[in-house]
């Protein structure tokens, strides 16, 4: 099929059902117009809601001469063909492959009925965190629409564990990313077939399938290439699964220096041959690393997927198998940093690539600070649920204490991690204090399933506890087995006197077990540095600091370039506009104010002004930053940050890490030139 191009994004859920109210996301003539009954709408919910995969979709972006080959969904309420033409971007994609989910998750997050069904019955329960189909009212139960609307006359009702579900819900639902592959071509006859071929095989293509199309040849197959060359040695330690996709993360970053999706979906196939057998070995190296220090003993541990590729290219430009020491320190603290700062759990392969940077520097022989900001609390970790998978902290806490060789609690030998029973966390299993004996004393779900009551137990003995109490258990432990200390402290478990396990008091225990483990954490990522301070204890400080230095920055530079003369004649005409309009209301107010020089005019400036000024003139500043779309996303999320503050509005989580990242982002790339 030529003249076809095919693109890979992922996207947030808002923003793709956004893009379906505006009628930019149809269905086509040709597809059947179908949605899933509300039992399997509710286990859609639930796999989202668990950050699970819901596989790919799959749209054609439609020539303009062929918009009207969609097919009209009353009961959708989308725009109509006039009104999309008129729109400020018009834009019309078919969904080839995903028809039935993306209806299925549009009709029910706008509480719509379909096809005699009315969706907005589906409800998220708050307090077992599960979605149902409702069967009538009660507190507990809220309507998926009303949290993915935020409804303030909901929340505001809710009150402790059962508003943060809601927040919870909200953050997942909103934020949850999908993958969409996305067909250019004017041919129909081409999309007709790629239509056939995904609905005969009944598959969903993924980004790794797009790569590999893009590199395949009949003398070398990527597919065939990871499983037998990296696959069958991770299943033959016991690791386990990692995505085909991180594969080709790894190859863009070692062979162009960004693992972005541009880089992977044209990596030359020359070069993808060339650089494989240095790949694949700086991968396994990574993967053997990772295992060896710092606990990753299975795929289900490490705290984000994309560390593998970071370290691959670590060992890829070093030509090691192993981390020079000379540089451990500083690999060790990327690591943690990374897992408990959460910085790739959003714009992960951007984010991938600066690391890439950072790791160029420390091979220099450079001293670096990495100092990503942790975003953790001894609340936080207790509240952390060991059934999100997806949740760096909750991973990094793995990490910790499998790097601690945790011991049989009865025959003291190491407890090998590599078996299948430990990638598993149902509530039955692997507590301290045993989910029936919790549940007989009326704690919640939500409290049943937080980090701190989880260590590691064989299954033979998760089944001999069943409901017995924790001062029982480890009572008996205390009396019978050697070295019962060195056991205990092996599970980072308190058992001093005056550890709650001995009273059976579950809320002084998770206190204190948070606080080791905070403190082993601490211990891992070092030092904070003084920006690391205010960020934690005075933020807005660390916000004011930091439009200080921007400002001072673009004059300094725009000075310089201008000869020390007037710049600000070459700053965007609405910049101008807006900041000519602040000053003057500030002289309507104080008649005797003046403003003397260019840098007095860019206290007048608002945070994304900044963003304006320095992509204007990016042959300016193009040399300290890595990018313009760069410099949009992290001044818009310092901006949104820095607003809230200021505004005092609430914060949720996603905004405050992005917020951290953006305001240490900034930070590191002037600074470092200052």
């Amino acid at each position: 099929m030529r003249n076809v191009s095919l693109d890979v994004d992922d996207r947030r859920l808002d923003d793709v059902i956004t893009q379906v109210g505006k009628g930019k996301y149809r269905i086509p003539e040709f597809q059947r117009e179908f949605v899933w009954d509300r039992t399997d709408v509710v286990d859609l919910f639930d796999s989202i809601y668990k950050s699970y995969p819901i596989g790919s979709f799959f749209f054609w972006r439609v020539p303009h001469d062929m918009w009207d080959f969609f097919r009209d969904v009353d009961e959708l309420q989308q725009p109509s063909l006039e009104e999309i033409q008129r729109s400020e971007f018009p834009e019309i994609s078919f969904v080839l492959d995903g028809q039935q989910r993306l209806t299925s998750l549009y009709v029910t997050l706008n509480g719509m009925k379909y096809a005699d069904t009315d969706y907005s019955r589906i409800v998220f329960d708050l307090d077992e965190e599960t979605f149902k189909v409702a069967e009538g009212k009660a507190d507990h139960l809220v309507r998926v629409c009303d949290i993915w609307d935020d409804k303030r006359e909901v929340r505001d009702e809710l009150e402790g564990d059962r508003y943060e579900a809601f927040t919870d819900c909200n953050d997942a639902l909103t934020k949850y990313e999908l993958p969409l592959i996305i067909v250019k071509t004017n041919e129909v006859e081409s999309v007709i077939n790629i239509f056939e071929r995904i609905n005969q095989k009944g598959t969903r293509l993924s980004r790794f399938d797009i790569v590999n199309a893009n590199i395949w040849s009949r003398d070398f197959n990527l597919r065939s290439r990871i499983d037998e060359d990296i696959f069958e040695h991770l299943d033959q330690i016991g690791f386990g699964e990692i995505d085909r996709g991180t594969v080709t993360q790894t190859l863009a970053l070692n062979i162009d220096g960004t693992c972005s999706t541009d880089a992977q979906k044209n990596l030359d196939p020359d070069d993808v041959r060339e650089n494989w057998e240095d790949t694949k070995e700086a991968m396994i190296s990574a993967i053997g690393y990772l295992r060896k220090q710092h606990g990753v003993k299975r795929s289900e541990f490490i705290p984000y997927e994309g560390m593998i590729p970071v370290l691959a290219y670590y060992m890829y430009e070093t030509d090691r198998r192993n981390v020079d020491p000379d540089h451990q320190e500083q690999i060790d603290r990327w690591f943690w940093r990374v897992a408990l700062s959460g910085r790739y759990s959003s714009s992960a392969q951007t984010r991938m690539t600066e690391d890439s940077k950072l790791v160029d520097r420390i091979i220099a022989g450079e001293d670096v600070e990495i100092n990503f900001t942790p975003q953790i609390s001894t609340e936080r970790l207790k509240t952390t649920n060991i059934k999100r998978s997806t949740s760096g902290l909750r991973n990094a806490f793995l990490c910790l204490l499998a790097r601690n060789r945790p011991l049989h609690f009865e025959d003291g030998s190491e407890i090998d991690l590599t078996e299948n029973e430990y990638a598993d966390f149902r509530l039955n299993k692997h507590h301290i204090f045993p989910n029936a004996y919790l549940r007989g004393l009326d704690y919640s779900k939500k409290e049943r399933k937080s980090i701190m009551d989880i260590t590691f137990i064989p299954a033979e003995l998760n089944r001999r506890l069943s409901d017995t109490s924790a001062k029982e258990y480890f009572g008996r432990l205390a009396n019978d087995v050697n070295e019962f200390e060195r056991i205990m402290d092996s599970h980072l478990i308190p058992h001093d006197e005056d550890s709650g396990i001995w009273d059976n008091d579950y809320d002084t225990f998770q206190e204190q077990r948070a606080e080791l483990v905070y403190s082993e954490f601490m211990e891992l990522i070092g030092e904070y540095s003084a920006l690391e301070s205010d960020l934690r204890n005075d933020p807005q400080s660390a916000v004011k600091e930091t439009e200080v230095l921007v400002r001072d920055f673009i004059d300094r530079e725009l000075a310089l370039a201008s000869d020390g003369g007037t710049f600000w004649g070459e700053v965007p005409n609405d910049v101008n506009s807006n900041v000519q309009r602040r000053i003057s209301e500030e002289q309507d107010s104080n008649p005797e104010f003046t403003v003397d020089s260019d840098r007095d005019k860019l206290d007048f400036c608002n945070v994304m002004d900044y963003a304006k000024i320095i992509n204007a003139r990016w042959d300016v500043f193009g040399d300290y930053l890595p990018s313009k779309s760069a410099v949009q996303t992290r001044f818009e999320d310092f901006a949104e940050f820095r607003n809230a503050l200021a505004h005092h509005r609430e914060i949720d989580r996603f905004t405050e890490m992005d917020g951290q990242v953006a305001i240490e982002w900034i930070n590191s790339c002037i600074t470092e030139e200052y």
